[in-house]
Order: C-alpha cells, then sequence, then structure tokens
C-alpha cells in the first residue's frame, strides 16, 4: 500500500478531476480516498455499478473500494495518465470534476455515520 502521506498529498493536489486508485493488499482491493472516491463514485453509479462509500478515520476523508472491474469502467471514462509497473497504483484523469458541494456534504454524511 502507497504510504499515508503520499496519499493525502495526492488528495491535497486533486484538482476535482483526477482519480488516484491505489491496491490495499490487506482488503484485496483497489481503493480510492477524498475526491477521488466521489468522482470514482459518481462514474460507477452511471455504469450501473455502484461503489461501497466509508469513512476512512486514519486519512480522515471518504474512501471506496474499487474491483478490477470497476477499474476498467473508471479507465473508458477517462485517460490513464499514470500506472505503476506492479499494478498497485492507477492515475486516471477524469471529464468529470468534483462538484465541492456536493463532495462536502457526501463527505459530511460519511463522517456522521461513521461516528
Amino acid at each position: 500500500m502507497t504510504s499515508h502521506d503520499v496519499i493525502i498529498k495526492n488528495e491535497i493536489m486533486n484538482g476535482g478531476s483526477s482519480i488516484h486508485l491505489y491496491y490495499d493488499k490487506m482488503y484485496g482491493a483497489y481503493v480510492a480516498y477524498g475526491y477521488s472516491a466521489f468522482i470514482a463514485l459518481y462514474l460507477c453509479k452511471l455504469a450501473e455499478e455502484p461503489l461501497k462509500a466509508s469513512y476512512s478515520l486514519p486519512f480522515q476523508m471518504p474512501v471506496v473500494s474499487i474491483n478490477r472491474y470497476q477499474i476498467g469502467i473508471l479507465r473508458e471514462k477517462g485517460i490513464l495518465l499514470t500506472s505503476s509497473p506492479d499494478k498497485q497504483y492507477y492515475h486516471i484523469q477524469s471529464s468529470v470534476e468534483v462538484d465541492m458541494q456536493g463532495y462536502e456534504e457526501w463527505a459530511n454524511f460519511l463522517r456522521e455515520f461513521k461516528g
């Protein structure tokens, strides 16, 4: 799994249209945090392939888990910018930008539900 600091930095630097995906060996699935999670959730929902969302207390932001089929959906709907050689990380540029108000409402809902 990519380090906590790298994930936080990627989401802070995310202009609201990138999806950063990280393979989490503990869960055997890919995960996305923050804005990346919100965009992935939206794009997969459009494809009628819903994602499971939660709130990560260690990262203090929303998180979604993503399977390989759903990664295919995200790659079809965006441009793959980076892929690590071991396929542990993907960076996909989306044509969709985060609706900041919608994101804040969603993140607050997940945070309150988790707490």
